[in-house]
């Protein structure tokens, strides 16, 4: 099957709010992508190619990352010229120009350029925000890297980058997160209690629309756990094989769900923020003037 331009992704993905981006990728069919056009153009960094344009409609600036997959979108708003909102952050090992990206280390690569061209190309930009839902892709099954990074460091996805929670909207998210890592030090696995609630999966998994789950599959799956090992240590050996992704889902649910882990932090979308200013580059390339 054809893959979606990354444009017609976020479009898709936005229930049609973004139908400047629809415009564009109709607009970008009809000319040689390397001019530039509306105040934008094409920059290639780091083995990334960054690729943004003008919306004159919505007076703001889209930046994207990914020729093929919906990698990195943000959006720098004429109202909030400080502020660079990050749409979404995706990772994909063809997201950089030799598609060889490796997870972890190739994440954190295209972070770290994204952060340099901002500091770079928009130099006036002061804080970078983006909501976190953030997942991974594991044969088809998504996973929330809230709940992985969690349970495996003790902190969030994006605090790795350096980023910090925004409790503007809601004081108690900061106090839930905490309790979240302090509780998460210590969780160690009860074999047998893990064993118990996939079998409970399994009863009912018709209706659970989990078709993937058998007898067989569990217990292929908890031969990996050690009773009383902290799920940390389980969580930086385990390598998770395509065929376990969904019973690896799984366990990580079962892990929050009955360990005093707060999972409200996930469906409130929470926001991270970067403060820039705080690692200002001393020398950076003159902004381009779209404004």
């Amino acid at each position: 099957m054809k893959q979606l331009h990354p444009y017609l992704q976020i479009y898709l993905k936005s229930n049609n709010k973004f139908k400047q981006v629809l415009n564009h990728y109709m607009n970008t069919k009809k000319q040689n992508r390397s001019n530039m056009q509306n105040g934008g153009g094409i920059i290639e960094i780091d083995n990334f190619i960054f690729e943004e344009f003008y919306d004159d409609e919505d007076e703001r600036i889209n930046i994207f990352i990914g020729k093929k997959h919906q990698c990195v979108y943000g959006i720098i708003d004429k109202a909030i010229p400080h502020l660079v909102w990050l749409e979404w952050f995706n990772y994909h090992q063809n997201c950089n120009l030799t598609k060889d990206l490796v997870k972890g280390e190739g994440t954190n690569n295209m972070m770290t350029t994204f952060i340099k061209y901002i500091k770079e190309y928009h130099p006036d930009i002061k804080i970078i925000k983006l909501s976190d839902k953030a997942e991974f892709i594991c044969s088809n099954v998504s996973i929330s890297l809230y709940k992985l990074y969690m349970l495996k460091y003790s902190k969030s996805f994006y605090e790795k980058f350096g980023f910090s929670l925004d409790n503007t909207n809601n004081p108690d998210i900061i106090i839930k997160h905490n309790k979240n890592i302090e509780n998460s030090k210590t969780i160690k696995i009860d074999k047998e209690f893990i064993i118990k609630e996939l079998k409970k999966i399994l009863e009912v998994k018709d209706s659970l629309f989990k078709f993937y789950l058998t007898q067989e599959l569990i217990n292929e799956f908890t031969s990996h756990l050690k009773d009383n090992e902290l799920v940390r240590d389980f969580l930086l050996r385990y390598k998770i094989p395509d065929t376990h992704c969904a019973i690896f889902e799984d366990f990580l649910n079962i892990i929050f769900g009955n360990y005093n882990l707060d999972t409200s932090i996930i469906s409130l979308g929470t926001i991270y923020f970067k403060n820039l200013e705080i690692h200002k580059s001393r020398k950076l390339t003159k902004k381009k003037k779209y404004f």
